[in-house]
């Protein structure tokens, strides 16, 4: 639609499909030029900010917020789009600057630019409380829930490049009809609504918990019954833990000296955290040595915490 504000805030929860979102915009928007510039983890420096400006935007340098705004007369009409907003900040004492630097770069007057900035859901909702009145978005575009046509539509597609026969186990067919050809019509049914429901309609989780519940054997894929972890899983677990978890979800990713400045944990107890939480499936360390909630516990673990007052929505 049509806005006075030149700002667009895309948010949303890991595998919601923000840069799917953004790609396929990218291809299909042929009015105006766009750019994307991926924020890389951790840029806490608000000094970094206007030289990685001024680097995308094609500017010798920017020295202050007014250069900014002499110099946008030199480019044509454009969208800029800020991915990994998130990377501009750590939750600890000096390191919010550099997301601050970004606002007040956003705020500034530029009729040449439209910027696109996606964040994960978490940060937002932390850096909104942080900030209050100082940061505000007039247009908010939160990533919706897929529908388990959706779903399917999705499932089905990455499961044909498999050229596997596709089957349910027992279990499924037992419950979902009076005999075996309206058993699998029922179950072919029910269970991507099941997958609806267990990912809360987010489709990368979707597909993980599809997977989980595949077993292959030759040509065939049976499917079991597809189920998140259980929050029984959890119980007992530390408060110091659930700190460090909860530090992870509000930042998408960390590493462990990160962890220890958010939460300010000795090395050992983040160790021992991280540890048993890939030993569970429950965290991902990727080949950057950052670690993440696994799509499959983001839910579970987020209402564990909410359930403490650790995150809030």
């Amino acid at each position: 639609g049509n806005s006075n504000d030149n700002i667009l805030l895309v948010v949303g929860d890991q595998g919601t499909g923000k840069t799917t979102l953004i790609n396929r915009f990218s291809n299909q928007w042929q009015e105006h030029p766009i750019s994307v510039l991926k924020i890389p983890p951790k840029t806490t420096d608000p000094n970094a900010v206007l030289p990685l400006l001024a680097e995308h935007l094609g500017f010798p340098a920017l020295n202050d917020l007014g250069d900014l705004v002499e110099q946008e007369e030199q480019i044509d009409p454009r969208i800029v789009v800020i991915e990994d907003a998130h990377n501009l900040f750590l939750s600890d004492v000096g390191k919010l600057d550099a997301y601050r630097m970004l606002n007040q770069c956003l705020n500034a007057h530029l009729d040449n630019v439209f910027w696109v900035v996606v964040m994960h859901s978490h940060s937002w909702v932390y850096l909104n409380c942080v900030f209050g009145r100082e940061v505000k978005f007039s247009n908010v575009l939160s990533m919706p829930r897929w529908s388990p046509a959706d779903i399917r539509k999705l499932i089905l597609s990455r499961h044909q490049g498999s050229r596997r026969r596709l089957s349910f186990n027992e279990l499924l067919l037992s419950v979902s009809g009076a005999n075996q050809s309206s058993s699998v019509r029922a179950t072919n049914s029910r269970i991507y609504n099941i997958l609806w429901e267990q990912s809360g309609g987010n489709p990368r989780v979707a597909i993980h918990l599809w997977l989980s519940a595949a077993r292959s054997k030759e040509r065939n894929v049976e499917i079991g019954v597809p189920e998140k972890p259980a929050s029984s899983r959890l119980k007992g677990i530390s408060d110091d833990f659930c700190f460090i978890y909860a530090a992870i979800i509000i930042h998408h990713e960390l590493n462990t000296r990160e962890i220890m400045a958010v939460t300010s944990y000795p090395e050992a107890i983040v160790r021992h955290a991280l540890k048993q939480g890939v030993y569970q499936n429950m965290i991902v360390r990727g080949d950057n040595n950052r670690y993440r909630i696994h799509p499959l516990w983001q839910q579970t673990l987020f209402n564990v915490l909410a359930s403490r007052n650790m995150l809030w929505s």
